[in-house]
């Protein structure tokens, strides 16, 4: 058994100062207690095989990202997502340099070799990938984001990583491998959010009280459980009450194991058999490991390699940390004063100011992790699955199918006319066909380019206009876009704060109990053949040309040709 005394020594400087100091026999503000509560040492084990499963994710996703910049030279244009399209696109031969390396980057941190270096660098490299096209849209590409970014400021390289063991061999590592408990915090909190709120999201009339879309999606399959009725209904409720309940089963100890547990994985098999998500379910799976005791891992590794006196000193060190009052150390928690102790009173310990802004990064990171997937709740007030105001990032998953086409009418300077539907466009490629109509703002950045593409073959374009049919969740058929609306007039404006573009160009999604208001019935209005070709020969004269390979070059008017999506 290891000795108390063995076992304060076996906390580090720096941990210990992470303490904060509590009189039992005074009370604490709850300031402190949360102070306290944050900056306590726990076990690094759980964290560390949770970056270990998540390094393998995204190696696996790394993989599905493979064809990425070959999509992009088979395009005239990127679609980035609203307000972040900041960094140029780089050529397919750059890109690929760039996969290999996020491919390289997440084996190492999987080793935990260079930890933090190969987590600045995944986060980086998967960041920049993931933002310059939505046609490349999960959503779980968005949580991918955040826990990479999330993880530059923990330390869950700290054991089972090959950088602990260097450190180790140098003598440089003593006593127990501990972190912060904000560290693990973190980590459950960004697993916690797709949950809630993506039960939110499920409170709409569609989904609870007419199985939509779960009902459109089954009918297209075949066989058991597809073909009974009441299967939309249990997929319904029983997502919606899963959602609601596990998180709080989750951090609820009694339940942690007994029903959380098993309701995750059962959830996220289903989800990976019936929709074939990506590693998304994975990585929710691997997330549970955040909940255990912190130092659960190393014990079960300690036991069983035989190690009971590891197994017995590991339980002794953690109930010494949990009970012990820490002593007055360094790093500015309390200092040497005239009263001999501290200079701080018992039960108030100042905080050092990397604690303080500590606190604060904590504070913004609630903050807009809470206020960011509701903001559509007070800024763009019509149905988010029909408008895609606010749905980015508001944890919206699965929860939709909308369908329709759209035919664009294109007015020259000259009067001149072509009706055109975008899925006939061969400068775009197949996953920005699948995305392009039924997303608004995407819609909307095709028609600035179209008009740019105009100009560079000397047919400036006056106006563009949608004709559009679409349906959501089964719905009447009705207009999307606003066919008097000239969509050039609104290039560049999507999305912005409070700014909705309902009524502008947008038709609001019409109620299912006073049906599809008359200027909002479907538009009849298509595309030709010669429309079309014409069209064709407009590209091929703004310097356009398709490739053996498929790829899309643009010739320059000074001559030189460039990957077409990297021209505009």
């Amino acid at each position: 058994m290891l000795s108390r005394s063995k076992a304060v020594r076996a906390v580090k400087p720096a941990q210990v100062a992470a303490i904060q100091v509590v009189d039992r026999g005074k009370s604490v503000g709850w300031k402190d207690q949360l102070a306290e509560q944050l900056f306590r040492p726990v076990h690094a084990s759980s964290l560390c095989v949770f970056r270990i499963l998540y390094g393998l994710c995204l190696f696996m996703q790394t993989s599905k990202f493979s064809d990425v910049f070959i999509n992009f030279s088979e395009t005239s244009i990127l679609f980035p997502y609203s307000g972040l399209g900041l960094f140029p696109p780089v050529s397919p031969h750059i890109g690929n340099c760039m996969l290999m390396a996020l491919g390289i980057s997440s084996i190492t941190l999987t080793l935990g070799f260079f930890t933090r270096t190969s987590t600045i660098i995944s986060y980086v490299l998967f960041a920049y990938i993931f933002h310059q096209c939505e046609s490349n849209h999960n959503n779980h590409y968005i949580l991918m984001c955040h826990v990479t970014f999330t993880s530059c400021f923990v330390d869950w390289g700290a054991t089972l990583s090959l950088d602990s063991y260097l450190w180790k061999r140098k003598g440089k590592s003593q006593g127990q491998p501990t972190v912060p408990y904000y560290h693990v915090l973190l980590m459950q909190l960004l697993f916690s959010i797709p949950y809630f709120f993506g039960f939110v999201a499920k409170c709409n009339y569609d989904w609870l009280f007419r199985a939509q879309a779960p009902k459109t999606w089954f009918a297209r399959r075949s066989g058991f459980p597809y073909n009974l009725w009441w299967y939309p209904w249990f997929i319904v409720w029983g997502g919606t009450a899963y959602d609601f309940a596990i998180v709080f089963l989750l951090y609820y100890k009694p339940t942690r194991y007994t029903l959380a547990f098993p309701g995750a994985i059962f959830f996220n098999c289903m989800n990976k058999l019936m929709f074939n998500i990506g590693v998304f379910p994975l990585a929710m799976m691997a997330s549970l490991v955040l909940f255990v005791e912190p130092d659960f891992p190393a014990y079960m590794v300690a036991v069983a390699r035989g190690k009971v006196s590891e197994s017995r000193e590991l339980m002794a060190w953690c109930t010494e940390v949990e009970n012990r009052q820490a002593p007055d150390e360094e790093d500015g928690l309390a200092k040497e004063g005239k009263e001999g102790k501290g200079s701080c009173p018992r039960g108030a310990r100042a905080l050092t100011v990397r604690q303080t802004l500590v606190l604060v990064g904590l504070g913004i990171f609630v903050a807009f992790h809470i206020l960011f997937p509701l903001r559509h709740f007070v800024l763009y007030p019509d149905n988010p699955s029909w408008t895609e105001e606010g749905h980015f990032g508001s944890w919206h998953m699965m929860l939709r199918t909308k369908v329709g086409r759209v035919t664009l009418e294109l007015v020259q300077e000259d009067g001149k006319r072509l009706m055109i539907d975008p899925s006939d466009d061969s400068l775009i490629n197949r996953r920005q066909h699948r995305k392009l109509e039924k997303l608004p703002h995407m819609m909307i950045m095709y028609a600035g380019n179209l008009a740019n593409i105009f100009e560079a073959a000397g047919h400036k374009l006056s106006a563009i206009h949608a004709h559009s049919c679409f349906e959501l969740n089964g719905r009447p058929p009705q207009q999307l876009f606003i066919e008097s609306a000239n969509l050039l007039d609104y290039v560049g404006t999507y999305e912005r704060i409070g700014e909705t573009a309902v009524g502008k160009w947008l038709q609001p999604l019409a109620s299912l109990s006073e049906g599809v208001p008359q200027h909002a019935l479907c538009s009849e209005a298509r595309g030709t053949k010669g429309d079309i070709a014409v069209f064709d020969k407009i590209q091929k004269k703004a310097g356009f040309t398709l490739q053996d390979d498929n790829s899309l070059m643009r010739v320059l008017p000074d001559g030189t040709a460039r990957y077409a999506y990297m021209t505009t």
